[in-house]
């Protein structure tokens, strides 16, 4: 079973049905509970009659309610906007502000919060819905809503199969706050693949001990962390192949990963580990470039480590760019459908 994001829908959902889609900090869900949740959520949603395309705040950690609103509005085509628990509740109240959104799904309370005022104001794109809103602060310090639709989920989901061989069989860990981009790697990847998601609590993060028996207990394979997440881990005798072998794949983003970090996980990981560094900005549909790194990369490039290869069907140009020592350095402009169609009401 999976989640197609074209259709908007589950679909084979007599296969697999059995099979573990969801480890959160409260609970499992199979593939079979999980569309039973989000059809739960999605007939509470249709009875308050919200406009497709109103904005709906969904607030938590690492609850299976969390995912489940998430699948539960993009099938519904209302844009989810992921606020994590980390987000002091003044900025909470600010982005709420911003968006006018009258539906509000708290998942540490249970509850959906519904201001019947706000539900008269409809933002629908017709020919490509906004599947999510991702605020960022950006450079000015003030929220900024980043607007990522339907065609640059797809274009993104389509990178995630060519060039990162995800299938059915990955079981991803996932660290990241939902409202962080980074944790669209392994939110897409699950549901577009049908494989398994693995939510890791801040308590569990912050706990060796808790958070290796997690690993080890799921037999997480694919990782996906910021690179300043794994240093500290890099530093136990036991977070290596030989204690963890089903892990062999790691996905960073978000930050620079340090030249000594790379090399510290080859050595800890002698299972011929596949390393991708990633980048891209929140705007660009969380990643345009990939590169995997080896040892040989790390040879060539001993002091800082290439951001890699642009994505298919994506063009970076250098804009005002001059020259320097055979290099051209200037302004990035990213062009592509995974780019966003701007902020929102900006």
């Amino acid at each position: 079973m999976k989640f197609d994001l074209e259709l908007l829908q589950f679909v084979e959902s007599d296969v697999d049905v059995d099979k573990l889609a969801v480890a959160a900090s409260d609970g499992d869900l199979s593939w079979g509970e999980l569309r039973d949740e989000v059809d739960k959520i999605k007939k509470e949603l249709l009875s308050y009659d919200i406009p497709k395309g109103h904005p709906v705040l969904i607030y938590g950690h690492k609850e299976k309610q969390f995912i489940a609103s998430i699948v539960a509005c993009i099938s519904l085509e209302l844009p989810y906007v992921p606020m994590d628990v980390v987000y002091p509740e003044e900025r909470v109240l600010k982005v709420r502000d911003i968006l006018q959104s009258g539906v509000l799904i708290d998942c540490i309370k249970k509850e959906t919060l519904v201001l019947e005022d706000r539900l008269n104001v409809d933002y629908y794109i017709q020919n490509d819905p906004i599947v999510y809103i991702m605020f960022t602060s950006g450079s000015t310090g003030e929220p900024k809503g980043v607007q990522i639709s339907r065609e640059a989920i797809v274009d993104f989901k389509n990178w995630l199969e060519s060039n990162f061989d995800f299938t059915k069989n990955n079981i991803f860990l996932n660290q990241v706050p939902f409202s962080f981009d980074v944790s669209l790697y392994e939110t897409i990847g699950f549901l577009s693949f049908g494989s398994s998601v693995v939510l890791t609590s801040r308590e569990v993060a912050d706990d060796y001990d808790t958070f290796f028996k997690r690993l080890k207990h799921y037999k997480c394979n694919t990782w996906v962390s910021t690179p300043s997440f794994i240093p500290k881990l890099l530093m136990s005798s036991t977070f290596n192949s030989k204690e963890l072998p089903s892990l062999h794949k790691f996905i960073f983003c978000g930050e620079t990963l340090g030249v000594n970090t790379a090399k510290k996980l080859l050595r800890n990981f002698t299972n011929n580990p596949i390393v991708l560094n990633t980048y891209g900005p929140t705007e660009a549909t969380v990643a345009v470039t990939s590169i995997n790194i080896t040892k040989e990369i790390l040879s060539k490039y001993p002091t800082s480590l290439p951001i890699g290869y642009v994505k298919s069907n994506s063009n970076i140009y250098i804009s005002n760019g001059e020259n320097d020592d055979g290099r051209v350095i200037g302004e990035m402009e990213i062009l592509g459908d995974n780019v966003s169609i701007g902020y929102f009401k900006n």
